[in-house]
């Protein structure tokens, strides 16, 4: 279970603590890279869900009549 716990990033920030705090910063490239490719898809998330259009507005979707135009209600 270690192992899968190096992959998120609690642990591989402990580990970039470690082992720069420790031993010099030697074997802290898998925890960078852990915490860089996390960071990137995080912020690729955060953009793509701002970018999605919305599909309905506040009141909702409007009625649409067979030609695709908008109904006519009242």
């Amino acid at each position: 279970m270690g192992a899968i716990g190096q992959w998120l990033p609690p642990g591989a920030g402990g580990s970039l603590l470690r082992s720069v705090g420790f031993f010099g910063g030697s074997a802290a490239a898998g925890a960078v890279l852990t915490l860089s490719l996390r960071s990137a898809l995080g912020l690729a998330a955060v953009l793509a869900a701002r970018r999605a259009p919305a599909t309905t507005g506040p009141a909702g979707p409007r009625p649409v009549g067979p030609a695709g135009e908008p109904a006519l209600t009242g």
